[in-house]
């Protein structure tokens, strides 16, 4: 009950955002923020980029209907996981506009919609909130689908995700890096290389480690979470502005 009061207030706090270009578009067009959803008692966490149309429609983050959402299907199916189990965000809660959308909207400044420069501001923008309703959460694993979820919280991109896939430490917290579902959905396949089946099975096992409470089977080395996790996390938005503001 204390986690659900605590998710209620954080969601009520930001719902009529408009600290970046993304919740100002937001609040143009009327529609709402898609905060998060999933068990809050969670021992996986899965932090995705930003909402797509039809997840902002839904306002449901990796909606199963969408090109991304049938892969994210996919991809707990493949690992052995339901979605009820764990607790899904993403690292920005409002949805780009499209470029279609942009240019009807606002034909001078489509351009900025949805650029680099502004999903950086944005990222940065939604950064506290990501890293509050991770404290709240509380997670064993944190599973990062792809460079901008490992962005909002290590604070600079990975070289490539592709290299950088697997196991990172971060203040406490267990991470694992894997593609994020746009990735498989621009091949039109899902793991069907070797290399993506072993990155696959080394996040499953690693997830069975942490679901499970023999700790010897834990795929990592647990460390103790900070007890100021939150203060601690939040430099990490100091870093984000220094970077890119």
């Amino acid at each position: 009950m204390a986690k659900l009061i605590k998710i209620q207030n954080l969601k009520e706090k930001y719902e009529n955002c408009t600290a970046c270009i993304l919740g100002n578009q937001r609040q143009e067009r009327g529609t709402k923020i898609v905060f998060g959803e999933g068990n809050l008692d969670a021992k996986i966490m899965v932090v995705g980029e930003s909402p797509g149309p039809q997840e902002e429609e839904h306002n449901m983050p990796l909606y199963p209907h969408a090109p991304s959402g049938e892969i994210f299907a996919k991809f707990l199916n493949y690992i052995n996981v339901k979605r009820e189990d764990i607790y899904i965000t993403n690292s920005m809660i409002c949805a780009p506009l499209t470029a279609k959308k942009a240019v009807m909207l606002a034909p001078d400044k489509a351009k900025t919609f949805g650029s680099v420069s502004s999903k950086i501001g944005s990222l940065y923008a939604c950064n506290q909130r990501l890293l509050e309703t991770i404290d709240i959460i509380n997670p064993n694993v944190i599973v990062l689908l792809g460079a901008v979820a490992y962005s909002a919280l290590f604070g600079s991109q990975p070289k490539t995700v592709t290299s950088s896939l697997g196991k990172h430490a971060w203040n406490g917290y267990n991470c694992y890096l894997t593609y994020h579902p746009s990735f498989y959905a621009r091949k039109k396949s899902f793991a069907n290389s070797p290399e993506e089946k072993n990155e696959l099975v080394e996040l499953t096992n690693i997830l069975k480690s942490h679901w499970s409470e023999i700790k010897t089977l834990s795929e990592i080395e647990k460390t103790p979470k900070n007890q100021n996790s939150l203060k601690e996390t939040l430099k990490i938005s100091k870093v984000l502005k220094e970077q890119y503001t």
